[in-house]
C-alpha cells in the first residue's frame, strides 16, 4: 500500500485556509481553497487514497460516493501534474 508526499522540488505553503503551491521551474502558483486545500494537506502528509477519502467522509456532509470520487479526482490531477508522488509506506514501525 502507497500514501503519497509533495514532490521533490514542489514548494508550498498554507496561507490562511489556502495552500498556496509552487511548481519548480515554472514561475507559476497554484492556490487550493477549500476541500482541496484539505486534500493536499492530507496527501502531503503521507496519507494513501481510502485514508484521504474517509477523513474527508467524517469531516463533511455529503454523499459518500461524491467525496470519494472528488478526492480521487483531485489527486489524480495532481500526480498528472507531478506536484505529488507515491510514497511506499513502511510497515516495519
Amino acid at each position: 500500500m502507497s500514501g503519497y508526499t509533495v514532490a521533490p522540488g514542489v514548494g508550498w505553503v498554507l496561507d490562511g485556509d489556502s495552500v498556496v503551491i509552487a511548481p519548480p521551474g515554472t514561475g507559476q502558483r497554484l492556490a487550493l481553497e477549500g476541500t482541496a486545500a484539505d486534500v493536499w494537506l492530507l496527501v502531503a502528509e503521507g496519507l494513501g487514497r481510502q485514508d484521504v477519502v474517509r477523513t474527508l467522509q467524517e469531516q463533511y456532509q455529503g454523499d459518500d460516493d461524491t467525496i470519494a470520487h472528488a478526492a480521487a479526482a483531485l489527486v489524480d490531477d495532481l500526480l498528472t501534474r507531478n506536484l505529488l508522488v507515491h510514497q511506499p509506506r513502511d510497515h516495519t514501525s
